[in-house]
This record gives C-alpha cells, structure tokens and sequence, in this order.
C-alpha cells in the first residue's frame, strides 16, 4: 500500500466552514502533491447557509484536482462521508472535517502506516483542543460506546482523521444520516477483524465558526440513534464498566 502508484482519494465534509475550508484544500493539495501520487481531492457542501459554496467553485478554479459536491439541503454527517466515500475513485481514501481543527498536512503519518497488511490507520489526538467538560466527559463515553458496539480497540476512536482501503465499501454499511454512521461502520470492521494501524496526530481549536454538531436537537438524535443501531446488534450488554475504565485514555 505504499507504493507511489496507489493513488488517495481525500475526502472532506463541509457545512459552514467558509472560513476554514479555502485552508484545507490548499493544504492538503500541497501534501498529497509531495507524496508524488495521483490524488484527488472531494468536498462536499451539506447544505451551509453560509459562503461555503461561494468559495468552493472559486477553489475548483484553483487546484485542478478538486471536485466539488453539494447537499442542496443539510443532510447529516453521515450521509455526507456516505456520498463522498462512494465518489472516491482511488484505492486508499482519507478523510477528515473541513473546520480544520485536523491538519491534513499530517495526511503522510497516515500514508507511511498503511502497509499492505493494513486496512485502516486512525489517528489520535496527541493534546485535545475541546473545552474541559468535553476532554474529561468525552473519552469515557466513547469507551462505554465502543466496548458495548465492540469497535476495533482503536485508542481514539471519536478523531474523524483516517484512512481506509476503498474495497472495503464502508460506505455500504452506513445507513445512519447523522454521526451515527461512523460507530455503524466501525462495528462493521469490528465485525471483520479488520487489521489496523494508529499514528498520532495534533489537534486544534476551530479555524472559524462554531461546531453545528453538538446543539440540544443534534445530541438528543444522536442518542436515539444510537439506541437504535444497539437494537440492530441485537441489543449487546451495555459496558458501563468502561466509564472508568477509560480514566487516562
């Protein structure tokens, strides 16, 4: 998988991050360039009430291997990785958010870990740039989620900075419109013993707006979701124990 003739599909979800976005695609056309690969880079606009559109077609008029999509209406996280994983035409996919909080400069760490015997590398955070509440409440819910769900023991299984091999077709196992999608997916792999590899990766504070992901109505969704997805995997025991369990983590 390393050999210069795979070429990387990087994939970026979108929704207002008309000040964030522009930097991204920039730098990750810079990376991906380095590496001597073909590459193309997909973002998909889901639906913002805000620039983003405005400056995703001047951008397509920049860097030459840039598509870009749209949801005309906000339709959820989900269904927005779910689209752009299906467009992505090369045999290893990458992917992060668009409010560069992750830098896809650091798209190498991913790539120099995806050996032949790999099929998914995730990152971890090295320092959390969340609030307080969300760096000490965060990571032992997401145990208790992936203990219960039996996700791969990936260390941080919540940081949307990863690579996959593109025949494993995700995409086919994320039926969940919102954040959802990504513990249905990562059950899925669970459920195949897939191989895989973690690199560390920096973390930081939003380059421009406000996260749209963690209002009041998104969250209560979101749990019902999952309660959902738990009623598919025909209800397993819930692992409360990881609460505390994942204290250090």
């Amino acid at each position: 998988m390393n050999d210069h003739d795979s070429g990387v599909s990087a994939c970026f979800p979108a929704f207002n991050d008309a000040g964030s976005i522009g930097w991204v695609a920039h730098r990750a056309r810079e990376v991906l360039e380095s590496t001597g690969r073909d590459f193309e880079i997909l973002i998909l606009d889901d639906g913002s009430v805000d620039e983003t559109a405005e400056v995703l077609e001047r951008l397509a008029g920049e860097i030459p291997e840039l598509k870009a999509l749209r949801h005309e209406r906000n339709r959820g996280y989900g269904a927005t990785l779910r689209d752009l994983f299906a467009a992505a035409r090369f045999p290893l996919v990458v992917y992060t958010d668009g409010d560069g909080q992750f830098d896809p400069g650091e798209f190498t760490r991913l790539l120099d870990a995806a050996t032949p015997d790999v099929q998914l590398v995730n990152g971890f955070r090295r320092k959390r740039a969340d609030g307080p509440l969300r760096r000490l409440l965060g990571p032992r819910f997401h145990r208790v989620i992936a203990e219960t769900f039996g996700l791969p023991a990936l260390r941080d299984w919540d940081c949307d900075f990863r690579l996959f091999r593109r025949d494993l077709e995700i995409e086919a196992s994320m039926t969940f419109d919102d954040g959802t999608a990504v513990v249905e997916f990562l059950a899925g792999l669970g459920d195949r013993g897939i191989r895989f590899a973690e690199v560390e990766v920096s973390h930081s504070e939003r380059r421009a707006g406000a996260s749209q992901y963690f209002r009041p109505q998104t969250v209560v969704s979101g749990h019902r979701n999952l309660i959902r997805l738990w009623r598919r995997r025909a209800s397993p025991p819930i692992r409360l124990g990881a609460w505390w369990n994942a204290a250090g983590r």
